[in-house]
């Protein structure tokens, strides 16, 4: 048996050699196929994939036994990824040998093995496609254009092959057709347009047809888009057929302009079938009237929409058929016509999640003014629930929270109404800064919800009596959510970092007999503590009596920055002193006394300063929004932050090039501006600067060795003798470059609200407003007569060595300190007619 296996095995490799089949072809031909070998009468050249798919018919076999056909044709007529029958088809036409040649010439500059798609499926292809579609529209040179121009698209390589035999014909006709447009189509997206069109080729042709090629390339892809988004695409075809086959082509035609006109514009089923059953009239007048009717209020809209742009055009359709009347209603208002006519397309009010969660019904034009300023940021509208609907206020409130807060709005609802549930939102911080309080998101919405169900947070405040200093809003929520871990401490807890340092150092407290022991202890351990004391070298008495603003200064980070400052390079012996002694300073709640002494004034300005002004300069003014806080300040943790927010900056603590000028930002002449946002977070800030200037040259005489510097708080009085220097021309305030994180209009109203409180604080000291040229954008000094010009400035005297001059030449040091510079700055022309210090008089009055 096993003899006449071998036998019958060599015969069959006999009999392939014979048929030009090598046994290592013979491998890869199915077993069953093997006897079929006897049918063929005559040796060819081709693959081992070729001879499975010739071996499996018998009309092939036939084809291989009387072609005349070069073996090479054969074979890559024989081997793509084609069912047999249409092989069948293919090899009957007359032309293969012609189009092989054509084609092969055609894509050989291009194609490579490394295409899914082979040479041999698009011989097959283009074969395909001549024999369904012939010539009538395309010729051989279009074809093959066509074609180069598929094989290079990967997208058409990754999905066309899955694709039947007649749509991969029906693909290469449409990218071949003109409306199409395929050239200007991105390389991305060119195959998937060419497959949404592959239901509607027929249509597409019908219109071609009708319309004419050079309408129908016009309307083309509003056109296309309608088919595409339509819910009913068999009825939607039906009623564009009766449009395109029972209407004289002239109507036909100027209903297709006029309804498919805008390539951005989506159409409407409705209107398609509405205006399908009208065609009696057989009228040329306006499209619109003929679908909705001249008296219809959505005629009355979308007659007058010519100005609007397609997105806007879109949405008004979009509430013609949802029956939003009250919104078709208020956009025929002339105030909010011209509203929502300035809204640009990434509005919130053209998304669809914001349409699902506030009935368009409900808007007013004050909801339009207000959604007019409102960015639009990818996922914030996902955080929302669109199965939950939303008052305009409501979502107003919850656009740009966080989604823990917004899920806690949401299980409010179930038991307060829409006014109840925003005041005691309103009142809530992130509950992001609480959440640790408890194990489980749910378990913290259930303890708020206890509580809030009493008497909302602030009426708890006040009736508890708590009052804390530097607190935000969740220290006092802290407070009322765990009472129970205060109840020791109750009379102790005085600041917002006390709060802070009783939950978060439980172990300490469990040792300690009081708050002020635990503090104590806590400062004597904690490593950041220690290096900060020990650089500034105080005494334990001292350690006694400020451990509460120790604590107060390591919670805020500031211990971190401060050891990061004594690591630096940048930092010299000098720099690092006055580091200490401006640190001991604020952890004795004395920063104010070594920033602002008296005699500094003249000694870094160059001028005799009067007391009322001096008055002026130390007091913060502030100025409040409802969305911002405008305020001056100079404390610590701000000025060394300078660089670090809004946006980070050369003065970073950290990072900065120039971090080495930062502490010059404590001089006795510098603050800052500062804008919080309503959550506390520094949105923008500016530095102003008190000087002296001139309109002319002034000579910079030699001045004698500097002795200015900062003191040291535990030091005694006659320290700190130093060098008067002459007043020179005017006092000045100068408003320097603002850095922010807002943008648009935010930005803007902010940078007003800087120049506003420049304008008055200058007019309080009776000093020149001078302002960093950067304020004159469009709008910002708006309200202002203003001119820009040169100016000289005086480069105060500095305590660090290096300062930081933002508007004018960067850095300086002690070299180019006590010059004037000249810098191009805004005068507001209204300082003209104030009362200024005349530094001639000064002189007189000090000689």
């Amino acid at each position: 048996m096993i003899t006449t296996m071998i036998n019958n095995h060599l015969s069959v490799i006999q009999e392939a050699s014979s048929r030009g089949i090598s046994p290592h072809k013979l491998e890869n031909v199915i077993p069953d196929k093997r006897p079929c070998i006897t049918l063929v009468t005559r040796a060819v050249n081709i693959t081992a994939d070729s001879w499975n798919k010739a071996l499996s018919s018998t009309s092939l076999i036939h084809f291989i036994n009387t072609t005349s056909l070069a073996d090479e044709i054969v074979d890559n007529l024989l081997k793509p990824r084609y069912p047999l029958g249409e092989i069948e088809k293919i090899i009957k036409l007359p032309y293969i040998e012609s189009i092989y040649k054509k084609l092969k010439k055609n894509l050989e500059k291009d194609y490579t093995s490394r295409h899914n798609l082979t040479f041999a499926d698009w011989l097959l292809d283009v074969l395909s496609y001549i024999s369904i579609y012939g010539f009538d529209r395309v010729g051989m040179k279009d074809l093959l254009q066509t074609v180069s121009s598929m094989s290079s698209c990967r997208e058409t390589e990754a999905q066309y092959p899955d694709l039947c035999v007649e749509d991969r014909a029906k693909i290469i006709r449409l990218w071949s057709m003109p409306y199409l447009n395929i050239k200007n189509i991105s390389v991305f997206k060119q195959y998937n347009i060419v497959k949404e069109s592959l239901p509607f080729i027929d249509i597409y042709e019908e219109a071609n047809e009708m319309l004419g090629p050079l309408v129908f390339n016009q309307i083309f892809p509003a056109f296309h888009q309608s088919l595409v988004i339509s819910t009913n695409k068999e009825a939607l075809l039906k009623s564009i057929r009766v449009l395109l086959n029972e209407l004289d082509s002239n109507i036909s035609t100027h209903y297709f302009k006029e309804i498919f006109g805008d390539n951005e514009n989506i159409v409407l089923d409705s209107e398609i079938h509405k205006l399908s059953r009208n065609i009696t009239e057989h009228s040329s007048k306006d499209v619109y009237s003929m679908i909705y009717g001249e008296n219809s209020l959505a005629y009355e809209v979308l007659h007058s929409t010519k100005e609007f742009e397609p997105y806007q055009v879109n949405l008004l359709k979009r509430c013609v058929e949802s029956g939003k009347k009250g919104f078709l209603r208020l956009i025929l208002d002339d105030r909010a016509r011209e509203l929502y006519h300035d809204l640009d397309v990434n509005n919130l009010l053209f998304k669809e999640e914001f349409q699902k969660i506030v009935n368009l019904n409900t808007l007013n034009n004050k909801n339009l003014l207000t959604i007019s300023s409102m960015k639009y940021r990818e996922g914030n509208l996902d955080l929302l629930n669109p199965d939950i609907p939303l008052t305009f206020d409501e979502f107003c409130f919850l656009h740009g929270k966080k989604k823990i807060n917004i899920d806690f709005y949401y299980t409010l609802a179930k038991s307060f109404n829409v006014e109840a549930r925003l005041k005691i939102s309103r009142e809530l911080p992130d509950l992001s800064t609480v959440k640790d309080l408890y194990q489980t998101t749910e378990e913290l919405f259930e303890a708020l919800v206890a509580l809030v169900s009493i008497k909302p947070v602030k009426q708890w405040i006040n009736e508890e009596q708590i009052k804390l200093e530097d607190a935000k809003d969740f220290h006092y929520l802290k407070m009322l959510l765990v009472p129970h871990r205060f109840r020791k401490f109750q009379s102790s807890v005085k600041r917002g970092s006390d709060v802070d340092f009783i939950l978060n150092e439980k172990e300490l407290l469990s040792v300690a007999d009081n708050l002020d022991e635990a503090k104590l202890l806590f400062v004597e351990q904690n490593e950041a503590c220690r290096f900060v004391l020990n650089k500034i070298e105080v005494t334990p008495d001292f350690i006694q009596k400020y451990k509460g603003n120790i604590v107060n200064f390591y919670e805020k980070g500031l211990c971190n920055i401060f050891q990061k400052l004594h690591n630096s390079s940048s930092y010299d012996k000098k720099m690092l002193l006055n580091l200490n002694l401006i640190t001991k300073a604020e952890l004795s709640g004395k920063l104010s006394e070594i920033k602002f002494a008296e005699e500094d004034f003249e000694l870094e300005i160059g001028l005799p300063v009067p007391s009322h002004v001096i008055s002026e300069w130390v007091k913060n003014r502030t100025t409040s929004t409802k969305e911002l806080n405008i305020q001056e300040t100079f404390d610590y943790e701000s000025t060394l932050r300078l660089g670090e927010y809004p946006v980070s900056t050369c003065l970073h603590w950290n990072s900065g090039s120039y971090s080495q000028c930062l502490l010059s930002n404590f001089d006795t002449n510098k603050k800052i501006l500062l804008a919080k946002n309503r959550r506390g977070n520094i949105v923008a800030r500016a530095i102003i600067r008190l000087t002296k200037g001139s309109n002319n040259f002034v000579l910079n005489k030699s001045i004698k060795e500097k002795k200015l510097r900062f003191k040291d708080v535990e030091a005694q009085p006659e320290q700190d003798t130093l060098q008067k220097v002459k007043p020179k021309e005017e006092l000045v305030l100068f408003l320097e470059r603002c850095y922010t994180s807002m943008n648009g209009k935010s930005a803007l109203g902010m940078r007003k609200k800087f120049v506003k409180l420049a304008i008055e604080k200058s007019k309080a000291l009776g000093a020149k407003l001078i302002i960093a040229d950067g304020y004159a954008q469009e709008g910002i000094l708006e309200l202002q007569q203003y001119t820009k010009e040169n100016y000289f400035i005086f480069v105060s005297y500095s305590k660090n060595g290096y300062q930081y001059l933002d508007s004018l030449s960067g850095q300086a040091s002690e070299s180019n300190e006590g010059k004037y510079m000249k810098a191009k700055v805004i005068f507001l022309k209204e300082r003209n007619d104030q009362p200024q210090i005349d530094l001639t008089l000064q002189e007189r009055r000090t000689s």
